[in-house]
Parts: structure tokens; sequence; C-alpha cells
């Protein structure tokens, strides 16, 4: 149309054949450029798509399988045929119910017509996770998504799975290892409390509830300090907040206010700081047993302990040291007087007349007389000085530092003078002395043994220098109280 007129007479028109020849020629010059200029670039794009969507479906690590309208497997990759033990050529062109177990299998191809009338989508464009059917028959779990790609009126269906089978292990195996943690949790005897760093109760073991008649519910959400207000309990949990360290407690009492059978238990506890992943501490653990029984046994041993020592040191009658004691005493008075260069003195007393009440009133009043004479001699000298009972009626008087010989014998006359006076025994009255024996430390020894032989020998003069007096080297015979 636009070519032959140019070769023609513009007054005559154009021929017929000029008329029809014309497209056709411009179609056969054109053809070629619409190859080279868009056709062919457009070829080669989809080609190298093709291509690239193949090595990527190929490659792919998930399972991909494609299907048509009719359910009938288009695709099939790799991955899918390592998930499901098929070879692609086995299955393509069947059935994609053949990779599915009973009831899916049997229920999918209505499925899939269903959604191609109503295109009502239970499965398309969401993840689901259900069960698939390996070639040699096992039923594993799987998670799919499913996309529709539609060609005009007809469509395609793409499905991507995961075998989540390794998934599924290792979550029964945290569901299992978390019930089991969940019964320890809640069977263990202790208390256990799990708050938050604010001291409210997260959860707390059947043991912790019990405690007060509750369920472990009642506590969720409980402040600690509302339900327990306790002022020093409150400044370590602040503590263990504030330091990040563990507080440890043993035989913490507690006081049962509501329960009279028994007001006070024992409890070990300990409160533990949970650091989370950013170092802060978000959490708290509480953990308390009842140790009540063996803190009271422990008490127990422990007085029955003291007791038994108290018996092995002491006088049984006056509860004054016993020799034993006396002796432990005495060189420990020696060792600081020693070491501080200090004057000590030893008495060695003997009741004068004992006998002779013992024998006339019995001895139920000889015991009642030595414990009042215990009496006296305790009240008669300083509480850092020490009396014991040696023997039957022989005491012995410890003085430390004492400021000199004259001082130690003021006190002998002291003494003497108290025992001389009268003492009421089972309604009656008895008069008794006392002859002391004086060492000084060091001027007359220096062990324990030689201050004892000395002391006992000037007791002895005394007594021969006829009773109620003192004797000591300072003087070449006994005297008598000023």
């Amino acid at each position: 149309m636009f070519l032959i007129p140019l070769t023609l007479d513009e007054q005559e028109p154009p021929p017929l054949f000029a008329i029809l020849f014309d497209p056709l020629l411009l179609s056969l010059i054109c053809a070629p450029l619409l190859w080279l200029w868009f056709f062919r670039p457009l070829n080669s794009a989809y080609e190298t798509a093709y291509a690239e969507s193949h090595a990527i479906i190929e490659s792919a690590g998930e399972a991909i399988i494609s299907i048509d309208e009719e359910g009938t497997i288009i695709t099939f990759n790799p991955s899918a045929e390592n998930i499901f033990g098929y070879p692609d050529e086995s299955v393509i062109g069947k059935n994609v119910s053949i990779l599915m177990p009973e009831p899916y299998r049997s229920q999918h191809d209505a499925h899939l017509q269903r959604y191609l009338k109503t295109h009502i989508a239970r499965v398309i464009g969401q993840k689901r996770q259900l069960q698939g059917q390996r070639a040699n028959g096992e039923i594993f779990p799987l998670e799919l998504a499913v996309s529709e790609v539609r060609h005009g009126r007809h469509s395609t269906f793409t499905a991507v799975l995961h075998d989540v089978s390794a998934y599924k292990q290792v979550e029964e195996q945290l569901s299992q290892a978390n019930s089991l943690l969940e019964k320890i949790f809640s069977s263990l005897p202790g208390k256990i409390a799990y708050m938050d760093a604010n001291f409210n109760y997260i959860r707390v073991n059947t043991a912790y509830a019990e405690a007060d008649n509750r369920t472990p519910d009642y506590y969720v959400g409980k402040n600690h300090f509302g339900l327990f207000p306790d002022a020093e309990d409150m400044e370590i949990f602040r503590f263990v907040r504030q330091a990040g360290e563990p507080y440890f407690a043993h035989a913490k009492t507690v006081e049962h206010k509501d329960h009279p059978e028994r007001r006070v238990s024992y409890w070990d506890w300990a409160l533990y700081p949970i650091i989370d992943d950013q170092g802060e501490i978000s959490n708290l653990l509480l953990t308390m047993s009842d140790v009540t029984d063996r803190a009271m046994a422990e008490m127990q041993r422990r007085e029955a302990t003291q007791k038994l020592e108290y018996m092995v040191h002491h006088d049984t009658l006056t509860g004054l040291p016993n020799r034993l004691l006396f002796y432990d005493r005495l060189e420990q008075a020696v060792h600081l007087a020693k070491r501080n260069d200090e004057t000590i003195c030893l008495f060695f007393i003997d009741l004068d007349l004992f006998k002779q009440v013992n024998d006339r009133l019995g001895h139920a009043a000889g015991d009642e007389l030595l414990c009042q004479v215990s009496s006296r001699l305790t009240q008669t000298v300083r509480d850092s000085d020490s009396v014991a009972r040696i023997a039957g009626d022989e005491f012995t008087v410890i003085l430390q530092q004492v400021r000199d010989c004259q001082a130690a014998i003021q006190v002998a006359e002291k003494i003497i003078s108290q025992l001389s006076l009268p003492f009421s025994i089972l309604s009656d009255t008895v008069q008794i002395g006392a002859s002391i024996g004086i060492a000084i430390y060091p001027r007359d020894a220096r062990t324990v043994d030689d201050i004892v032989k000395v002391a006992d020998s000037a007791m002895y003069e005394a007594k021969r220098a006829g009773r109620n007096t003192w004797y000591c080297s300072l003087r070449e015979q006994a005297g008598t109280p000023g």
C-alpha cells in the first residue's frame, strides 16, 4: 500500500495485485526485524529464566512438588526424592496422593476439585503440618506451604515441604524433659518458689503451697512480701537482687503463730539470682528445706554434750569446778601470769570439824553444808577468781592478778571469817572453821605441780598450828584471823 504506488503513475489507480501484494511484502520485510528485535530476546529471556528456575528447584534444600488440576505430579525435585524415597521418573505423571497416608490419600482429589469449584482455600497460602508417606511405607510429619499459579483458566499448584521428623523428635524429647522436670519440681519435698525481680510469684511447687494448705495456682502473680511480710527477709531479697550473689541460711527460725502445737520450726533456705542473656537479674529462686527435726536433734545433742562436759569438769554436788577443771584453770593462770609478769595466789582450804557434823547429822546434812560453804566461798572472792572443790571437804581458790602477798592474806582471813559464821543445816545450827594453805607464784614455785605441793603443805601446817587459820612461807608459824 505504501511501497508499490511509488513505482506507478500517479494518475492511474493502483492495480489489484499491488493492493494485495503490499501487505505481504511488508510482512516479509518486518518479520525478520521483529524476530531480531523482539521475539529472539524474549525467547532467550524465557529460556534463561526457565533454566534458572529449574536450577533453583533442583538445588533447593526443600522438597518442591508441582501438580496440575487433576493432582498429577509435574515436577519432583531431588530433595523430594530424598524425603519420600521415590525417583522422579517413578512419580511424575502419577497422582500426588501416592505421597500421602490414609485418610488424606482418599480425600485429596475431592478436596482439590472442591477448591477448583469454590476457590475456598484451606491449605493454599497457609503453612500446615500434615503427614507424608515414604516409598517404604513409613509415615512421617511434614510442614508444607502450597501456592497456586494461574495460566488462563487453568492452575498449577506448587508445594514446598519440610520433613520435620527431627524437629518433632526434639520437640517430643523436650516435652518429655519438661514433663519430667515438672514432676520433679512438683514432687520435691522442699519448698521451692520461682519469682520475678519484684518478688512476684511465677510458680511454686506443691510442698510450698501445702505448707499453708493452698494450691500452687493460688500464689501465681501474688507478691511474696504481700503474703509474708518480714522486714529482715525483704532486706535479704533486695541484697540478692542488687548484688547478684546467692544467700544461704542454716536452721533459720520460722514462727508459726497460727500453729500453737508447734510455734517454731527451722529451715535451711537459699535464695539464688537468675541472670538473663543481657546479664540482668530477671528472676529469683527460693528453696527451703524443713530441718526442724535435725535442728532439734542437734540442739539436744549440743545440750547433752554441754551437760556431759559440765559433769566432767564440775562437782555434781556443789556445781563448782572439780579437780580436772581446777588444774586446767591453774595452768592457764600460771601461763598468763608468766606472760604478763604478774603474781597469782593459790589457797588450799580444808574444813575444820566437818567430819563431826557429817557423823552427827548424817550425809544429807554434810552435803547441804558443803553446798553452803561453796556459796560463801564464791561470794567472798572476785568474779575473776576461781573456786573449786577437789575432794570431800577440800576446796581451792585461785586468786589472779594479786597486788602483793599481803593482799592475798587479807582474802584468806576474810574467807576464814565467813566460814566461821554459823550455818543453818536441816533445822539445826552448826559451826565449823577452815585451815588455809597459801602458795604464791612466782615467789614460792614456778610450775603448776610445785605450786600445788606448796599450798597443800602449807594447809597441813595451818592445821598443825591449831586450825581455823592460814599459813604461808611469809611467817614461820600459823597466824590467826586479824
